[in-house]
This record gives structure tokens, C-alpha cells and sequence, in this order.
């Protein structure tokens, strides 16, 4: 998709397998493209996502993405829609 697209892409709720071989994690071989497409890899805290519920974990899946492709093409994504609110 992303070697198929004139625009950038953003590929979200996804992390690296690289860490974790969830399904929804992409490959190094997708950062690649994704660079090249100029587009973004949202990073989730989610846990299954992440392999650990380290928040060292996740600061080490965002330097990877910083490290091989660059700052421009790593986001990051909480998830956390789901804490209460104040009334």
C-alpha cells in the first residue's frame, strides 16, 4: 500500500514485530516503505501491541522507529479514551 499510494500514509494502532509478533505489527521491511512514502507509524501503548507492559519497552519501539527511518515517520497513540471523566 504504501509503495502504492501518492500520498502518505499513516498506519495506526500497529507496533514493530521486531519487539512483539503481534499480528498487526509491521516488519522492518514496512518502515522502509513507509519512509519512502513519507508517511507515519503510529505507535500504540497498547499492551499486546507492545510485548510487556514496560514503559521501557514502548520508549525502546519508539527510538527503533527514530533510529532507522527517522523522527518524521514515528506518532504516538494513547488509547487512553477509555479513563473517566470528571463530571
Amino acid at each position: 500500500v504504501a509503495d502504492l499510494s501518492s500520498k502518505p500514509i499513516l498506519n495506526s494502532h500497529a507496533n514493530l514485530k521486531h519487539f512483539c509478533s503481534h499480528a498487526r505489527n509491521v516488519e522492518d521491511e514496512f518502515l522502509l516503505a513507509l519512509q519512502k512514502n513519507g508517511g507515519v507509524l503510529w505507535l500504540s501503548v497498547y499492551q499486546d501491541f507492545v510485548g510487556v507492559s514496560h514503559v521501557e519497552a514502548y520508549l525502546d519501539q519508539i527510538a527503533y522507529v527514530i533510529d532507522h527511518i527517522g523522527p518524521d515517520h514515528v506518532a504516538l497513540g494513547t488509547d487512553f479514551h477509555w479513563l473517566p471523566t470528571k463530571k
